[in-house]
């Protein structure tokens, strides 16, 4: 048995999706939620959803019963250090082979409180993810504007989200297709950077933007901490986003696991600590000369990744200028 957690969340549902696309894997899934809305599709196509009270010891212990491996994804809850803490040590007390702890834009910073939460627990970091950039659809099509906080000299090495769940498949199952009894010993207690096939500047980023879109006109916007900060805490009020999400829900809800539709949902608009990790991301990787490439993730992705530019192509219309 596998047990994926925070499959109410972003990241969580895109990892439980991805290997839900193995229809003998299915019922070896257990996934944890606390929120259900988003998860009926699961439940439906055979995975076995567990409500996940992190203050109960015995719902820790339930929700460990008969697992080989976790996958502990690490999303954006407010409590999310003491939430993953007690899921360790309830794994380690339950016999469990094995942890995968996957984290998004895991950057060891001392200085940025969001950040280093991350290096407290996680095992294997993936880098910014060329999905976030749906967040940023909206801003660009309203205004024909790229805002971001890092100066446009400054470099990203952003990682796709399906190479990510394809690696974290990777390293669970077999290449038959069968889930391992054990990890690899060449993947225990290693830690992992993902990053993306190549670096990519932000002056760089708005001409994939532009050659994609064909709107050449697009302009990089340098923006302020607190303006960036306001457009994302507040774009949940927005009714073009708000549509998107409600049409996106019903989607998720009827989702029968047969296209990798997860890569194109934004999902639901990002809180509090969500906005806080990519602000101190972008003020890390600013003080630090941007994000560097590793081979880790085609490594272990036993295949090209997906670049940047390779995205905006396929979701092109997404980002185009509204005239």
């Amino acid at each position: 048995m596998i047990l994926i957690t925070s499959v109410d969340q972003w990241l969580g549902y895109s990892i439980a999706s991805h290997l839900m696309h193995h229809p003998t894997l299915r019922n070896k899934l257990r996934l944890t939620y606390q929120d259900k809305s988003n998860c009926h599709s699961f439940e439906r196509n055979g995975a076995e959803m567990v409500h996940m009270d992190y203050s109960n010891e015995n719902s820790l212990a339930q929700a460990m019963r008969g697992v080989q491996h976790v996958v502990l994804v690490i999303g954006f809850e407010t409590d999310r250090v003491e939430m993953c803490k007690k899921m360790i040590q309830r794994a380690h007390k339950s016999g469990v082979k094995s942890i995968i702890m996957v984290s998004h834009m895991g950057a060891m910073s001392s200085t940025h409180h969001s950040l280093k939460e991350f290096s407290e627990i996680e095992e294997e970091l993936a880098d910014w993810i060329n999905q976030n950039f749906h967040l940023w659809s909206n801003y660009i099509e309203k205004h024909r504007k790229l805002p971001m906080t890092i100066s446009d000299d400054t470099h990203l090495c952003p990682i796709d989200l399906e190479d990510l769940c394809h690696i974290v498949q990777n390293v669970l199952l077999t290449d038959e297709g069968h889930v391992r009894g054990e990890l690899d010993d060449q993947h225990i207690g290693q830690i992992y950077t993902l990053t993306g096939p190549k670096r990519v500047s932000g002056k760089e980023l708005l001409q994939l933007l532009a050659d994609t879109t064909g709107y050449q006109k697009l302009t990089y916007h340098r923006t302020r901490r607190m303006d960036l900060s306001f457009y994302l805490q507040e774009l949940g009020k927005d009714i073009w986003f708000d549509a998107r999400v409600k049409r996106e829900k019903a989607q998720i809800f009827n989702d029968d696991f047969v296209n990798y539709g997860y890569k194109s949902k934004v999902f639901s608009a990002p809180n509090g600590t969500q906005v806080q990790t990519y602000l101190d991301y972008f003020d890390y990787i600013q003080a630090n000369q941007g994000s560097m490439h590793t081979p880790h993730a085609e490594l272990l992705a036993k295949r090209p990744c997906k670049t940047l530019d390779q995205f905006f192509k396929e979701h092109a219309n997404t980002f185009k200028p509204r005239v």
